[in-house]
């Protein structure tokens, strides 16, 4: 009598972690969807957060090099990359920023344009100003990578489902109108 509950224990634990090995390898794997996906359900906020600054923070400059501000064929020491090395732009307002695709990851370049004062500063996290800063060298292209931080740049909301620390998933809890403000990811 034993084995057979025994036998029928282990059964339903081989059957359990067969049909959830089974239902995981169906989920398709999530992927970044865009903004654009957002307008499909929320057309009237999606067509009003499409004019702001902040949904348009992070650019191509292939797709829109109406964006780039400075002139980059005029020689500054500061400027030790070129137009064509940019991957994405970061702001318009008080700075722009630049960053390199390198593979699947994205980092930030030397030198970043002061819009107000129209010049090249270093771009680069001076001492002291975080708590992480000790632990990685001051080359930004030394630095790993962090696709976490990517979505920050990518927007300051954002919706996404990612494992926590612990290996836990977790979901970040947002409006509707901080879903539009960058994009989701599916799944």
């Amino acid at each position: 009598m034993k084995y057979r509950a025994l036998l029928l224990l282990i059964t339903v634990a081989l059957i359990s972690a067969f049909l959830s090995l089974n239902l995981h390898s169906q989920t398709p794997p999530r992927t970044y969807v865009g903004s654009a996906a957002c307008g499909d359900c929320h057309v009237p906020i999606y067509q009003r957060w499409a004019k702001t600054r902040m949904a348009n923070v992070v650019t191509d400059p292939r797709a829109r090099p109406q964006v780039v501000i400075p002139d980059f064929s005029k020689a500054d020491p500061l400027l030790t990359f070129k137009l064509d090395d940019v991957a994405l732009v970061y702001g318009t307002k008080w700075k722009q920023r630049y960053f390199k695709k390198v593979g699947d990851d994205y980092f930030p370049l030397s030198a970043q344009w002061d819009v107000n004062h129209k010049i090249w500063r270093p771009y680069f996290v001076q001492p002291n100003t975080d708590w992480w800063v000790p632990y990685y060298p001051a080359d930004n292209m030394k630095r790993p990578p962090d696709r976490y931080a990517m979505a920050a740049i990518r927007s300051i909301t954002i919706s996404i489902r990612r494992p926590s620390p612990s290996g836990m998933s977790a979901a970040s809890g947002v409006t509707d109108q901080a879903v539009i403000t960058r994009g989701i990811q599916a799944g």
